[in-house]
């Protein structure tokens, strides 16, 4: 599991979503890719991004799964969430 934080959970939120519209699925119940986690106190949310699309619980090739994060996303991730009072990951 890697994470990847933004400043809010309407941000992570919106990026879930944005990258679960890259798939073009058929609309339905779902309508986010990712799941997040808050931070308690900051406001800030993390993205937990699965390393493999089947992890992901999705049928997309793992270059397509890859390339729906921006490079700049891919740099960003980090294997841990810093310590900084961020609640251990629910599974």
């Amino acid at each position: 599991m890697s994470y990847l934080v933004f400043p809010s959970a309407a941000d992570a939120q919106a990026r879930s979503a944005a990258a679960w519209q890259a798939l073009a699925y058929p609309t339905g119940a779902t309508t986010y890719l990712w799941a997040w986690q808050l931070h308690p106190t900051d406001g800030r949310a993390a993205l937990r991004i699965p390393p493999t699309p089947q992890d992901a619980q999705i049928d997309v090739p793992q270059a397509e799964y890859e390339r729906l994060l921006t490079a700049e996303e891919h740099a960003a991730k980090v294997e841990t969430l810093p310590g900084e009072g961020w609640p251990a990951a629910e599974l």
